[in-house]
């Protein structure tokens, strides 16, 4: 089955330099420094969204992913 539907991937490039997501894991690039975090949950990542994306999306707070058995 497609990665595509089984996990969160998604990068997004903002003027001080680039997000990742790989399901919970985070890492923000400024530059040439970088900080990584696990996601608590999916209103953080909802909070994510809108800082990094530019988008506000409610209904991941409710989104099922099957490679993050707690959020099946």
């Amino acid at each position: 089955m497609s990665p595509f539907v089984n996990r969160i991937m998604m990068r997004a490039l903002t003027p001080a330099g680039r997000v990742t997501v790989m399901n919970r894991d985070v890492t923000v690039w400024n530059g040439d420094e970088s900080r990584s975090y696990q996601l608590a949950d999916r209103t953080e990542l909802r909070g994510l969204l809108i800082e990094y994306f530019g988008f506000d999306l409610p209904e991941v707070e409710r989104m099922r992913v099957p490679s993050i058995p707690e959020w099946m």
